[in-house]
């Protein structure tokens, strides 16, 4: 008889037991869900406000902006916007003509990824460590600087080309 009472308990409990834990992976997996497109929806508008600050710069250049105002206009946004590590202008050979900082002025930054491809329209890169940046951003960071880089070709009204404009965005700061 008493085993008659006790056949449906070990039935039934394992069964409640495996859609308890079905259950909670369902909760589990719309929570991590609904906080990674929280996430990914902050990280998307904050890269796109970093985006338009890039293109309202390139404007000013495309306009004509001497090299010490678009110098200071550069220096500007890195001093009130702690996400930009850097900030530059180079010529269509390569040479940084205006720069925060005035870092990496006169370089050649024509073998740098974000300066070929911005040559040829917008461009917006992955996370990588900062190879030309690290000794003059943060050359006491016991980490590496991460950076994010966004670039856009550069040309005058008629079309000739004034160069790319770089922009090196701290990934810690956007994070």
């Amino acid at each position: 008889m008493m085993i008659i009472a006790l056949l449906p308990s070990v039935i039934v409990l394992p069964m409640l037991a495996s859609l308890s834990r079905s259950i909670t992976q369902r909760q589990a997996t719309a929570t991590l869900q609904t906080t990674a497109e929280a996430v990914s929806g902050q990280l998307s508008r904050g890269l796109v406000d970093q985006w338009y600050e890039v293109k309202r710069l390139a404007a000013f250049a495309e306009k004509g902006d001497s090299r010490e105002t678009m110098r200071l206009r550069l220096d500007t946004v890195v001093a009130t916007d702690e996400q930009y590590a850097w900030l530059g202008l180079a010529d269509p050979a390569g040479t940084v003509l205006a720069a925060s900082g005035g870092v990496l002025d006169g370089v050649s930054v024509s073998e740098r990824p974000w300066f070929k491809a911005g040559l040829t329209g917008p461009f917006a890169g992955d996370v990588h460590d900062a190879l030309l940046l690290q000794k003059f951003v943060a050359p006491n960071a016991k980490e590496p600087l991460r950076l994010i880089d966004f670039a856009l070709p550069v040309k005058r009204a008629d079309g000739v080309p004034i160069g790319v404009l770089g922009a090196h965005v701290r990934w810690d700061a956007v994070r």
